[in-house]
């Protein structure tokens, strides 16, 4: 039976990726209760991602951080009246939050200890001596959906585009000069992870002009923080590839630049999840991160990654001599590179 609620908060990820996996979630909650007035709390950092999305009705900006941005959501929550929370991250504050909100109903994941915290502790994935077994967090958040008695739930990652965003994308492209025909790779290097999810930036380099010679223009995706790394690889690059403008590639003008790509090749980021969203083929080269998390609408994906012995650590700075990314090789990436291209109508030239 499903719960009935009028008022509904929902508590999203903190993480450009989680964000893009919750919206099978998002979508869900929005087709069951149709007629709740629905409120999401995020980062100011990750709304651009939602820009554009019919599935909320109002927007909480709050950092995760910060006794002042504490007090001040538990006070905007008394203030709405809450049937209903959904509380995505696993973090002991969030349920705190929502319990000191006076939401009457308050779900999520037993961890963390704070599980008398919810009125509806959802027991997680464990095995036999009781440690955790990572999940897809697709079906992680949608279990979610399922004990509230949701029907019609589907796997499919999805985003949108405004007009005014494209309008944004595509003027930056015509600044580069990009022809309306002109066939596009993107590649984004960075992570804000932690330096463990990063390839060697040299590879990229291979990998980017390999593909350049066969007649793709590269274009590199990047937050201002990953800016050394683009101009690193920009400058060893013999075709020089697109790099945008310091404070031109937001998170909301990456989604139609991704969605223009014939493929994206990326280290374990947000990005990847983009191009999953707008059923873009995707190379993701994978190292410290364990690809059960992610191991979700893979029709379109191929993940590079190598087994080591102290892998997956999901540490963001290695502590050994990173040979989970080292032993990835440009000729592995570009392989799969070119299978995912001549799946796409034979796009990669021969």
């Amino acid at each position: 039976m499903k719960l009935e609620a009028k008022r509904i908060v929902v508590r999203a990820p903190n993480w450009v990726g989680d964000v893009v996996m919750a919206t099978p979630t998002f979508r869900a909650l929005r087709e069951n209760f149709p007629d709740a007035q629905i409120t999401i709390a995020l980062r100011p950092y990750v709304r651009p991602i939602l820009n554009g999305a019919p599935w909320f009705d109002e927007i909480i900006a709050t950092e995760d951080r910060g006794w002042g941005n504490f007090w001040g959501l538990v006070r905007a929550l008394r203030a709405g009246r809450f049937d209903l929370a959904v509380i995505l991250p696993n973090s002991f504050r969030t349920a705190l939050e929502a319990w000191l909100g006076r939401v009457k109903h308050r779900i999520g994941y037993a961890r963390r200890r704070r599980g008398l915290l919810l009125t509806a502790p959802i027991a997680p994935p464990r095995d036999r001596k009781g440690r955790f077994i990572p999940r897809n967090m697709v079906d992680y958040y949608l279990t979610l959906c399922e004990h509230l008695g949701c029907q019609g739930l589907s796997q499919r990652e999805e985003l949108f585009i405004t007009p005014e965003c494209q309008a944004r994308a595509d003027a930056l492209l015509a600044k580069h000069e990009v022809a309306a025909d002109a066939r596009l790779i993107g590649m984004n290097p960075g992570g804000a992870f932690g330096s463990s999810k990063l390839w060697p930036a040299d590879r990229f380099v291979a990998v980017g002009d390999a593909l350049a010679a066969k007649g793709f223009r590269i274009i590199l995706f990047g937050s201002p923080a990953e800016r050394p790394i683009l101009d690193k690889i920009a400058e060893a690059m013999e075709h020089k590839p697109i790099l945008p403008e310091a404070g031109e590639l937001g998170l909301d003008v990456l989604k139609p630049l991704v969605r223009r790509c014939a493929l994206l090749v990326t280290n374990d980021t947000g990005a990847r999840h983009y191009a999953v969203a707008f059923d873009v083929p995707v190379v993701t080269i994978m190292g410290s991160t364990s690809p059960r998390y992610t191991d979700v609408n893979l029709e379109k994906q191929i993940v590079v990654r190598v087994d080591v012995d102290c892998g997956p650590c999901q540490k963001k700075v290695c502590t050994t001599d990173h040979r989970c990314m080292t032993r990835i090789t440009p000729d592995m990436v570009l392989a799969a590179a070119d299978k995912l291209l001549a799946g796409r109508g034979g796009l990669l030239p021969r």
